[in-house]
């Protein structure tokens, strides 16, 4: 006895194609997992206010501020002010100096 395989690639792809937009429709993402999904790495955030500010990046680093990830940038001015700039990590914003 044959077996006929003559139809079987199209209804495999048929059912693989079915399968991927059920998976992809049943999960929707809320506003919290698109934070997530768009954090912004300090070194980025480090980027970022030197081009901003036009000046020098000292150093960088991590603080949990108030229950949020907030990136810390120590920056150098052409005046020679040194300063630390408040980031936002989900955001990439800059934060209020109060903050």
């Amino acid at each position: 006895m044959l077996l006929d395989f003559s139809n079987m690639n199209k209804t495999l792809t048929i059912f693989f194609l079915l399968s991927f937009l059920t998976i992809h429709t049943a999960y929707s993402f809320t506003e919290s997992d698109l934070l997530v999904l768009a954090k912004v790495s300090v070194d980025e955030a480090a980027r970022k206010v030197a081009d901003d500010k036009k000046s020098r990046v000292l150093g960088a680093k991590t603080e949990v501020i108030k229950g949020r990830e907030v990136h810390v940038i120590k920056t150098l001015s052409d005046e020679g002010r040194v300063q630390n700039e408040k980031v936002d990590a989900e955001t990439g914003k800059p934060l209020d100096k109060k903050q």
